[in-house]
């Protein structure tokens, strides 16, 4: 079964639904982690679907920095459709929150990480929006991993004081 799709051709996937409840996940994945695994095993649960979208190269840039990602989107979209727990994975450079995503893919529930840097008010703001461009979509907050993410990845990788750490994570980046 073909498991990658862009989100235009994916809404000819929507015919196969049969009533089955589709969860919604997007991320950058950029330098998957365990944080990523449990995230996306956690969203299993949670329906019949599991659809992924991986954020394309340009939306990690313009969300992250110029520096990212590390890992480019086709091999970061290998990864996760790797994984037989998930179903379909979209590639796109349009904003899972968006509009015309969440119309393509009309979710049942849409998963969404807890950010470190906002607050419930924020998030109330943000599942309202959610909310309003598609009615009846359940919106479920995961918290994050704390002990790590692809940030304190990279941080730790930048800062060491090691000179054979700085090369292997020139390699694992260029590589």
């Amino acid at each position: 079964m073909k498991k990658i799709f862009t989100l235009s051709r994916f809404k000819k996937i929507l015919s196969l639904r049969e009533n089955k409840k589709i969860v919604f996940f997007s991320g950058a994945f950029d330098l998957f982690h365990y944080g990523h695994f449990r995230a996306l095993l956690s969203a299993t649960t949670l329906g019949d679907l599991l659809v992924v979208q991986v954020d394309g190269d340009r939306l990690v840039r313009k969300r992250k920095g110029l520096d990212r990602p590390h890992i480019s989107e086709i091999e970061r979209v290998k990864i996760i459709s790797s994984f037989e727990f998930v179903d379909y994975v979209i590639i796109s450079n349009i904003p899972s929150e968006s509009k015309q995503t969440l119309n393509s893919i009309k979710p049942d529930v849409f998963v969404r990480a807890i950010l470190s840097n906002e607050n419930g008010y924020d998030r109330v703001l943000r599942e309202k929006k959610i909310v309003k461009r598609l009615p009846f979509i359940k919106v479920v907050w995961l918290k994050q991993t704390p002990e790590i993410s692809t940030s304190k990845i990279i941080k730790m990788m930048k800062t060491s004081t090691s000179r054979d750490q700085k090369i292997q994570y020139e390699q694992l980046i260029h590589n």
